[in-house]
């Protein structure tokens, strides 16, 4: 699947033209075509080639992760790649929901700041299941979907920037909002919220982070301004109600720009690094703050798995900086959400492990956990959902795998996320060729064992002995679970990613450090 013979050839060319797009200065036609493996296709010419972007083929078959595969694009050569995925699920006017999925492009060329939009059929599964591409939006990029309360069948928003390929150089880009009403198939033309300032420090910049909708009713959305150096969030200027208009820039506030201080904000104890942050979270408190929470880049093997808690006070709009964590990621984006129903916060992101530190490839992002927090302060671990199957090397794998900038909704008692994906194909695990979901089950249940166990650390527990195999078990819940069930036996427990589980008699002090394990002890 990561070749390029056959995602290519063409079998019968669509009648008609399905797209302009301008890049660089040269006009191109995307030309639509059904290729051999079922899957639609659409061509873009570009200066340097072509580039090909393929929808609908489904289940990765190859693959033992599971992943569905909304898109497809290459070849890896034509140096075009996926950015940007966010998901949502909508209702529609029929009755059925509906899963839009969104993303982007960069590389060589965002074909002009082109947005993508691909959705199942009304009523249709998501993870497993087929996505068409239904509408492209331009100019849109670093954009994510999301539908405000009480949005009526058939509505839904895409919030981020407007932009321009690299080769115009113009970097002033706008934050921007366009809206749909009949379940993504058409959107508005970007509508400007706030606007760039050219040769100023006043260009926006983000990802495709939540819309915070918080107990009052108002929404906020995070962005940084001028480059990465300041953050801010805009918010609505009232509660939201369903007459309002979130296309009109009267509608919405923005709050002061902090500024990075790596002075005042970085500890001692990160040692040196040429830290920053972006791509900040917009999350409400327990107590109903209002907080930014950012990635921090330029993490070294001093100092990894971090994030930086800013404070808005809705009333001023000032922004503040409260305080660094440690945060399950290494520099990448994560998205932050508030269980409505168990008042935790969960994330998806992509973790730091002890072998990234000892290859010294910290940006591996080729790692993706759950965590849970009561606070937004302090994080745990609750289980690992994807590791790298394609048989690299430790350091191969952090060099051209990557399942990253995850976007996730809640439905129901599972997770759905979309994943910027670099696999089996890629030529870097930054440079995705493919845009995956997938449906991560009983989210709540695969963390409720961390009310009885406690982390020791990463590797087998010690003491070591006694222990006894726990079998093949699908999560670290059902290790805990098999640890419990034999109570009188069983104080501590350790867990492989890739299914191994050890119950152990006495209580861990400590463990043996290696990555892809991860020991517990009762409480």
């Amino acid at each position: 699947r990561g070749a390029t013979s056959g995602r290519m050839a063409p079998s019968s060319w669509w009648t008609s033209r399905v797209g302009l797009v301008v890049v660089g200065v040269v006009a191109v036609t995307g030309r639509g075509y059904a290729s051999v493996d079922g899957a639609s296709c659409v061509e873009y010419s570009l200066p340097s080639g072509s580039v090909n972007t393929c929808s609908g083929r489904g289940l990765i078959e190859d693959s033992t992760l599971g992943l569905t595969e909304v898109l497809w694009v290459g070849p890896e050569t034509a140096h075009v790649y996926v950015g940007s995925p966010s998901i949502l699920k909508i209702p529609m006017p029929g009755g059925d929901d509906r899963w839009l999925t969104s993303h982007d492009f960069f590389g060589v060329s965002t074909l002009n700041a082109t947005v993508q939009v691909h959705a199942t059929d009304p009523g249709a599964p998501c993870c497993p299941g087929h996505f068409k591409l239904i509408a492209t939006i331009r100019p849109l990029y670093w954009a994510n979907l999301f539908a405000p309360p009480r949005a009526a069948p058939g509505e839904a928003y895409l919030i981020g920037v407007s932009g321009t390929d690299q080769s115009f150089g113009v970097y002033c880009r706008d934050a921007v909002i366009t809206k749909t009403t009949d379940g993504g198939e058409t959107w508005t033309t970007p509508s400007v919220l706030f606007k760039c300032v050219k040769n100023s420090s006043t260009t926006y910049h983000t990802a495709p982070t939540p819309v915070l909708v918080d107990s009052g009713g108002r929404l906020h959305r995070a962005y940084e301004v001028g480059g990465l150096t300041g953050a801010c969030i805009i918010s609505t200027t009232t509660p939201y109600t369903h007459g309002v208009d979130l296309l009109d820039p009267a509608s919405w506030v923005r709050s002061s720009v902090l500024e990075w201080n790596k002075t005042a904000m970085v500890p001692p104890s990160w040692g040196k690094g040429t830290f920053v942050w972006e791509e900040g979270n917009a999350v409400e408190g327990p107590n109903g703050e209002i907080y930014d929470i950012l990635r921090v880049d330029g993490q070294t093997v001093d100092a990894y798995n971090k994030a930086v808690i800013t404070e808005l006070d809705p009333t001023s709009g000032a922004l503040t900086f409260v305080k660094t964590i440690d945060f399950p990621s290494c520099p990448s984006k994560f998205v932050i959400r508030r269980d409505p129903a168990t008042k935790q916060y969960f994330t998806l992101s992509t973790d730091v492990t002890p072998e990234a530190v000892d290859l010294v490839t910290i940006f591996a992002r080729n790692h993706l956990v759950l965590s849970v927090s009561t606070d937004l302060f302090t994080w745990k671990f609750c289980d690992t959902l994807l590791t790298d199957d394609t048989g690299f090397t430790p350091a191969d794998s952090a060099k051209y795998t990557g399942f990253h900038y995850v976007d996730w909704q809640f439905d129901g008692d599972d997770i759905v996320y979309a994943a910027r994906t670099g696999y089996r194909g890629s030529n870097s695990f930054h440079n995705a060729n493919r845009l995956t979901v997938k449906r991560e089950t009983g989210y709540v249940d695969r963390c409720a064992y961390l009310s009885a166990y406690r982390e020791v650390g990463y590797g087998w527990c010690r003491p070591i002995v006694p222990w006894v195999h726990g079998g093949l078990v699908p999560s670290y819940a059902s290790c805990a679970a098999a640890c419990t069930a034999h109570s009188t036996t069983c104080t501590s427990f350790a867990r492989m990613d890739s299914g191994a589980c050890a119950l152990y008699a006495l209580a861990a002090t400590n463990s043996s450090g290696e990555s892809g394990v991860r020991c517990f002890t009762r409480k």
